[in-house]
């Protein structure tokens, strides 16, 4: 139906815009369900001049995190139980301590494609998790040949 004065081209214009919009806001409502624990399932790591690091992801939820300082060899071993969040943005992981339960790290992460993921600095204050990824932030590769 077109109003006095407007234009066929404007109108369709506007209801494609419409449409786009609703579309966006269903992906982008939904996006978290999109993603799941699976995804991270296995072992990542990466390695640079300073450190080499390591997280292992199992299926039950537990997890291993091994940051290993190349210079001084100072190894920091973490185990435990991985919660992932994928309802926030950038997605949220706490890694609770299977030894002392009131040891919780707290970090933000990205999937990067379907071999890498970012993982930022970890926290012991989850208010203080970080909220953007820097230049010491991890971006862990897959390995392959995990679970086959």
């Amino acid at each position: 139906m077109i109003i006095k004065g407007q234009n066929l081209n404007s109108s369709i214009f506007g209801i494609g815009a419409v449409i786009f919009l609703c579309s966006f806001l269903f992906v982008f409502a939904y996006s978290s369900s999109i993603f799941d624990r699976n995804m991270l399932v296995g072992q990542w790591e990466a390695e640079d001049l300073n450190r080499k690091t390591s997280f292992v992801l199992e299926r039950d939820g537990s997890c291993t995190f091994v940051n290993e300082n190349k210079r001084t060899f100072e190894k920091i071993v973490f185990k435990g139980v991985c919660n992932l969040d994928f309802s926030k943005s950038p997605f949220t992981i706490s890694l609770i301590s299977s030894q002392n339960e009131s040891k919780i790290y707290y970090t933000i992460f990205k999937i990067v494609d379907s071999q890498t993921v970012s993982i930022a600095n970890f926290s012991q204050q989850w208010r203080l998790r970080p909220i953007s990824f820097n230049g010491t932030s991890y971006e862990l590769k897959r390995k392959e040949n995990y679970y086959e």
